[in-house]
């Protein structure tokens, strides 16, 4: 018991070999949460100087890729700067809101590029077999008058006389 009681204070003033003094993670206080609220530039570049690296820290571990960390950093901060309005000091402070801003870009991030993956996916998937001939329309218009200028490949390989009028393989 008296160990541990000497290794907090020795770690409280630094002595313990290794370990640097115990600070306060943050100098953000009342009066930065009431100036930001206000629409103080100053409040929101200190802001971003003491809370940038723990957004892209954030970032970075969700979405793993450093350019989409820096991005998901530069839009944190822009969403803080224009919803200060949103923002009011006595129900948090603003590094707990600036933390949920930051969740939901890292979400917005991730389901962008979900669906970024989910087009690339789509698009190889419907990609023609490099192995086939090029199948082009003879004819663009339908019986019905409604045009069609697409490209429906397997449709040329049937043995229907009127598809066959339509599509012309090379």
């Amino acid at each position: 018991m008296i160990q541990d009681a000497t290794l907090i204070a020795a770690t409280s003033r630094g002595k313990e070999p290794g370990l640097a003094p115990f600070e306060s993670p943050s100098a953000w206080d009342a009066r930065l949460n009431d100036a930001f609220a206000a629409g103080d530039e100053t409040a929101l570049a200190e802001a971003y100087r003491q809370f940038s690296p723990m957004v892209h820290t954030l970032a970075l571990r969700s979405l793993r890729d450093n350019a989409a960390a820096d991005d998901a950093t530069q839009e944190v901060f822009i969403r803080v700067w224009r919803s200060r309005s949103a923002f009011d000091p006595t129900k948090a402070r603003l590094p707990a809101w600036i933390v949920g801003i930051t969740r939901n870009v890292i979400t917005d991030a991730q389901a962008a590029s979900t669906r970024e993956t989910r087009k690339v996916l789509a698009a190889v998937e419907l990609s023609p077999d490099r192995n086939s001939p090029p199948v082009t329309p003879r004819r663009s218009c339908w019986p019905t008058g409604c045009c069609w200028t697409g490209n429906w490949s397997g449709w040329a390989n049937r043995k229907d006389p009127f598809l066959n009028s339509l599509f012309m393989t090379t």
